[in-house]
């Protein structure tokens, strides 16, 4: 059993197993694996068992912290049982510690072999849903126009997200994905002033809102009076949210459900790295004692003193 590099000879093996676990066109794998970073096999007898890629990219932390978010690990069914996704990981793991990356993160399908490599829940993304005639109408006092899907929002969603731990700082991959430009319906992006951005898909009695990005209130309430003025086209609206959405306090009621919930896991693989490299919202001495049995390294005790 070796760890390495995805050849282009195997990619249509990798786009098999894919498939497999994920329920989707081979195709459509193929493509997936080309948008992503580094993909990477388990091999056994040069048959390639195990597979994943990975987003590389940035964290938000008051700062940007590098992070390696692992999308799409598959392992063949006739091989499961036998140690290779455990060993697609850490080889993942150990690879991007000796290249300085303190962070990894993930949506696990199953906690028992994330855990078993240090991986651990840090945090929720919620889908939520609101009937239409349920949204308030709020004050017009932001110039709402609309602008083209490739426009440069990279001003807006950076200072955003980091005031929000655990935002990713987007590639075109990610900006694609976030505007819903991989799906079938319309699309439609308006500024809210110079304070924000919403990103709205229209489907039949329903809107999606692919993309939310406000840096004050009322650029919040600018938006959700933009999807109340919709209702008279549409009975719900559904968004990307988490358990301290502000949005909830615009709501006269609970008026909103959670249609879905999924957590995602962090693991710190350099633990020097990913405090040194974050900011901190108040100062203090913090004492860690820390057990890690892939890397000693990151062992305690740590002292971290915020000055």
């Amino acid at each position: 059993m070796s760890y390495g590099p995805l050849e282009n000879q195997d990619l249509a093996a990798a786009a098999r197993l894919l498939s497999s676990a994920f329920g989707v066109e081979q195709v459509d794998s193929e493509r997936w694996l080309h948008a992503l970073d580094n993909p990477r096999a388990i091999r056994v007898d040069d048959e390639v068992v195990a597979t994943f890629a990975e987003y590389r990219t940035e964290m938000a932390f008051g700062a940007w912290v590098p992070v390696s978010c692992v999308a799409g690990v598959a392992v063949a069914l006739e091989a499961r049982g036998r140690g290779h996704g455990r060993a697609l990981m850490e080889g993942h793991l150990r690879e991007i510690r000796a290249e300085g990356v303190p962070l990894a993160s993930l949506y696990a399908s199953t906690q028992v072999l994330y855990r078993s490599v240090g991986y651990e829940q840090a945090g929720e993304a919620l889908q939520r849903s609101i009937k239409a005639s349920r949204i308030p109408s709020g004050p017009r006092d932001l110039e709402l126009y609309e602008v083209p899907l490739h426009s440069d929002l990279r001003p807006l969603y950076e200072p955003f997200a980091l005031r929000h731990p655990g935002m990713l700082r987007r590639n075109p991959e990610l900006w694609a994905r976030a505007l819903g430009q991989r799906l079938p319906e319309p699309r439609r992006l308006y500024m809210l002033g110079d304070e924000g951005y919403v990103c709205v898909c229209g489907a039949k009695e329903e809107a999606v809102v692919s993309d939310l990005v406000t840096l004050t209130p009322r650029a919040l309430r600018r938006a959700w009076t933009l999807l109340c003025d919709l209702r008279s086209m549409i009975s719900t609206v559904g968004w990307a949210s988490h358990p301290q959405d502000p949005a909830l306090l615009l709501f006269g009621e609970q008026s909103s459900r959670v249609t879905r919930s999924e957590r995602w896991f962090l693991r710190i693989v350099h633990v020097e790295q990913a405090l040194l490299r974050r900011r901190y919202a108040i100062d203090g001495e913090l004492h860690l004692h820390l057990s890690d049995p892939l890397f000693p390294e990151n062992e305690g005790p740590w002292l971290l003193r915020v000055a």
